[in-house]
């Protein structure tokens, strides 16, 4: 077992634990939504490791719809444990005061369901900016004056596209926005600076 895939199965998890426990602390769950939770959690935690599965076997669906919801999850659960550990954070710092103070500071210390509902709004209305930005497709112009352009070449068009990602996510429709948008340019070279496909 290698120390990345030990790695990322303690941080990921730590993570995914992190939330349940957020969870459980301001939702007070039964033992039915508990275990659903739980279950959940663990199949979200699998994902990445199902997608290289599906891959491996030729399941082309199931890899596609297991990254598109396990990657989208794995964007929002960073943001939930980012902003989470910043109330707890401020949630620390209050009971510290008030212990070294010997002073009553309950009112300033956000309840369990603040900590949690606060973080889980953020994270994914964060997630949903991101991913509709993400499948916007923008054109930049930059103009550069060379006096190394010989003057019966005149204008050479250059179009460059970068982090275009293709793969699970990434797929037939964005790239057909992009090309469609080269092809409108009427570019005399097209350069593509790094980032054209995932790593699958």
């Amino acid at each position: 077992m290698s120390i990345f895939f030990i790695s990322f199965i303690l941080i990921y998890g730590g993570i995914h634990l992190y939330a349940f426990l957020k969870a459980k602390a301001a939702l007070h769950p039964g033992k039915i939504a508990r275990r659903l939770t739980a279950f959940f959690l663990v199949a979200m935690i699998s994902a990445p490791f199902f997608v290289r599965l599906y891959e491996k076997q030729g399941f082309e669906t199931f890899a596609y719809l297991t990254a598109h919801v396990g990657f989208i999850w794995m964007g929002i659960i960073f943001l939930f444990f980012i902003y989470g550990a910043l109330i707890d954070f401020w949630r620390l710092l209050i009971f510290t005061a008030g212990t070294l103070l010997k002073k009553n500071l309950h009112t300033l210390r956000p309840s369990p369901k603040f900590a949690f509902f606060i973080p889980l709004l953020i994270s994914m209305a964060i997630a949903s900016y991101g991913y509709f930005e993400a499948m916007d497709v923008r054109t930049e112009r930059l103009t550069v004056s060379s006096a190394k352009i010989p003057l019966e070449t005149g204008r050479i068009k250059i179009v460059q596209i970068s982090d275009v990602h293709l793969g699970h996510i990434i797929r037939e429709a964005r790239l057909k926005k992009i090309l469609d948008k080269v092809k409108s340019e009427e570019p005399d070279i097209l350069v593509c600076t790094g980032d054209l496909v995932d790593g699958q």
